[in-house]
């Protein structure tokens, strides 16, 4: 990322881990959840970011 995300918006990771990758920053945890409707990635984490960093949320 070039930028920090704003708090409230939700990184989705392909997976939880360090292999885990970036797939979508969205908005917020809806949005993040009607995205990964649409792209399957059943293994998702979703992290919410706060104004300290992301807060990891598992599965969708």
């Amino acid at each position: 990322m070039r930028e920090q995300p704003v708090p409230g918006s939700v990184v989705v990771m392909s997976r939880p881990g360090d292999l885990g990758e970036l797939v979508h920053l969205a908005a917020n945890r809806i949005a993040a959840e009607d995205w990964l409707t649409r792209h399957g990635y059943p293994e998702a984490e979703l992290q919410e970011v706060t104004a300290l960093g992301t807060d990891a949320v598992r599965g969708a």
